[in-house]
């Protein structure tokens, strides 16, 4: 194998190490020494073609010893993409290659075998396509503080709110966390959940005093957002500065359902949203569509749900 014009030599036999390897009935401790051994001894000297069609091979079988994964994982890009795909079990080091790889974190992040190690690494990351492979993967389990700030992460990130949505296993809060970022028919579903939930069968001790409805109106008029918000928490008992961004897409729903909680008639939540802003005034369509979410709710369910998105 040292001779000089050996290469497809060297790429055969590899290759028939390999088959007879994978293909094997049983393995023994000795068997996988000695493959371990083979496969380290060829790798560097055989080129990328037969690199890349081992790999599939190596990355599919359960017994291939860690040593070999973490050299194809290190190797190259494909090969790399190759394992982080199909190995079932990766070793600590392949990881560590798969983090350092921008173009294989997420890859990484759908795999079904990550640990609270793994997941933790790659939520520092704060990169929204790893997040969004995370919020779509079933290993993430709702209770682990990972998937806690995914969800908060989710209130400010559409994008990331609907991957979460389509897991099956949220409960009626983290649905109702989310709920600017679902579609009509789920938000009408997310509605009709907290409605039969006890939690929020209460009764509202407030509603918006005369002289807060005009303080309202008058912050509308002169189109101050940071004001009308401010009234709108104080009213509704919400924390001092809660993080609103009202006029932000996706959002201008947050304002119709403070006007709802607070119990301000529709004539007055009207000339509020045709007043505030013209990202929301100016469209007929957008402003009758906040009336009609009003319509649909009641004041305890507009509080739950307002309450849960921020």
């Amino acid at each position: 194998l040292s001779t000089p014009g050996t290469a497809e030599a060297r790429a055969a036999l590899f290759r028939l190490h390999v088959e007879l390897f994978v293909g094997a009935p049983a393995r023994d401790g000795d068997t996988l020494a000695s493959f371990e051994a083979i496969a380290l001894g060829y790798l560097p000297r055989v080129d990328d073609e037969t690199r890349v069609a081992v790999a599939g091979l190596l990355a599919s079988c359960p017994d291939t010893p860690a040593s070999v994964l973490a050299f194809l994982v290190a190797r190259s890009r494909e090969t790399r993409r190759i394992v982080a795909a199909g190995a079932p079990a990766l070793p600590r080091e392949a990881v560590d290659h798969l983090l350092a790889d921008p173009e294989s974190q997420a890859a990484l992040a759908r795999r079904p075998d990550l640990d609270r190690d793994a997941v933790a690494r790659l939520i520092a990351l704060y990169d929204p396509a790893v997040d969004a492979a995370l919020a779509g993967n079933p290993a993430l389990d709702p209770l682990d503080d990972a998937f806690a700030t995914l969800l908060q992460r989710a209130r400010g990130d559409a994008a990331l709110a609907r991957a979460l949505l389509a897991r099956s296993d949220l409960t009626i809060m983290d649905e109702a966390a989310l709920y600017l970022a679902a579609g009509p028919d789920r938000q009408a579903g997310i509605r009709e959940r907290v409605a039969a939930t006890a939690l929020y069968q209460r009764s509202l001790p407030f509603r918006a005093s005369a002289a807060a409805r005009l303080r309202l109106l008058d912050a509308a008029g002169r189109g101050d957002v940071a004001a009308l918000e401010a009234e709108l928490a104080a009213g509704l008992g919400l924390p001092a500065e809660p993080a609103w961004r009202s006029l932000q897409a996706g959002r201008h729903e947050l304002i119709a359902l403070a006007l709802r909680a607070l119990g301000l008639d529709e004539e007055d939540a009207v000339r509020i949203l045709l007043t505030i802003h013209p990202v929301i005034a100016h469209s007929g369509e957008r402003v009758f569509a906040l009336v009609r979410s009003m319509r649909a709710l009641a004041r305890p369910i507009a509080l739950a749900l307002l309450e849960a998105v921020l």
